[in-house]
């Protein structure tokens, strides 16, 4: 017997001293209402988060494997880096590049 797929109300990172914290609209509650998902509304986006790191190469290669629906297959950037995108399960575009234009500022 297959599980019917569930998805938590929201997903937590830690990042250093940081959290980011993702909700669905798949939520009985004020806030879901206030959202909407892409394919509502012809799979526009309205925001994007672009999420640094550091082997873009190998991350693209477990996206693609993965399954992920790739956006913007990788490729070398005019400005740096290397980057592609993709969308999540709940078809939110993402993007993830090696480029970090504070490197410098903070020695990396």
């Amino acid at each position: 017997m297959n599980p019917i797929p569930v998805r938590p109300p929201a997903s937590h990172a830690l990042i250093g001293n940081g959290t980011i914290m993702l909700g669905s609209t798949a939520n009985a509650s004020a806030w879901g209402e206030r959202v909407v998902q892409p394919r509502s509304i012809g799979g526009r986006e309205t925001q994007c988060p672009c999420v640094i790191v550091a082997d873009c190469d190998a991350h693209f290669a477990r996206a693609k494997a993965a399954g992920a629906e790739i956006v913007d297959a990788l490729e070398v950037k005019g400005y740096g880096g290397s980057g592609h995108s993709c969308r999540d399960l709940e078809g939110h575009l993402w993007w993830f590049g090696s480029y970090d234009p504070w490197a410098e500022h903070h020695g990396s």
